[in-house]
């Protein structure tokens, strides 16, 4: 991994956040670097994801998401806010539904959506 000062300002934004998209890095970095441009963070973070050093997380309105954590694994994504939050499944469950789908592959994380505890409708929560 190239150790430049707009990676390790990307890398922190990443870390801070856990998923984000170009944009919403792009946003953060050039706080402290004003004079990065979008394709630059787009540059960094293709190559962060080629070297493994970061991974993709569920698309969010068509838009890909950048995960802080690079090996595949599950989310949770609220339909409200579009937040998402990383999840355990336990490995029973997976093999389960693996299990279910004999002649599919089962690889990478499942996705749970629904909503948020803040995007919760009050009709809902009675």
């Amino acid at each position: 991994m190239k150790n430049t000062p707009q990676t390790r300002l990307v890398m922190t934004t990443i870390r801070s956040s856990g998923h984000a998209t170009n944009a919403e890095i792009f946003e953060a970095v050039r706080q402290d670097l004003p004079d990065i441009t979008l394709p630059s963070i787009h540059r960094i973070t293709n190559r962060l994801a080629e070297e493994g050093v970061i991974g993709e997380a569920p698309v969010r309105e068509g838009v890909t998401v950048l995960d802080v954590r690079p090996e595949p694994h599950h989310h949770f994504v609220c339909r409200g806010c579009w937040s998402m939050r990383d999840i355990e499944i336990p490995a029973e469950m997976v093999t389960d539904i693996a299990q279910q789908l004999p002649k599919e592959i089962v690889d990478g994380g499942f996705v749970i959506y629904g909503a948020c505890k803040d995007c919760r409708h009050p009709a809902i929560t009675k």
